[in-house]
């Protein structure tokens, strides 16, 4: 799911250029079933609605496997850090490379 949340950030820098890092941190239930209830923010470093309401609906959206407990919710929190970087390399290129090794 980070490729739908760093495109919030990357949203986010369209309209904030000069803006080069900050985090963002969120907590949320997950329901028995999986499904992901009440997420909401808890600290953010971005002045901005915008991000943190894409962010919080991106994570609305996740269903994660049932809990161990099944009768009653979990909690989870986690802590987005974002950094603007020029000149990434091509996704492809990050790609774990497959190499045919001499046979003994």
């Amino acid at each position: 799911h980070m490729s739908s949340i760093q495109n919030c950030y990357n949203q986010f820098l369209e309209k904030n250029p000069k803006v080069s890092e900050g985090k963002i941190q969120f907590d949320w239930q997950i329901e028995p079933d999986g499904d992901v209830v009440k997420v909401e923010k808890i600290f953010s470093e971005f002045d901005s609605i915008e991000i943190e309401k894409c962010i919080q609906k991106e994570i609305s959206s996740w269903s994660f496997p049932p809990p161990p407990e099944q009768n009653r919710n979990t909690y989870s929190e986690f802590t987005f850090h974002f950094r603007k970087q020029e000149n990434l390399p091509k996704q492809e290129d990050l790609a774990p490379k497959m190499f045919n090794l001499p046979q003994k």
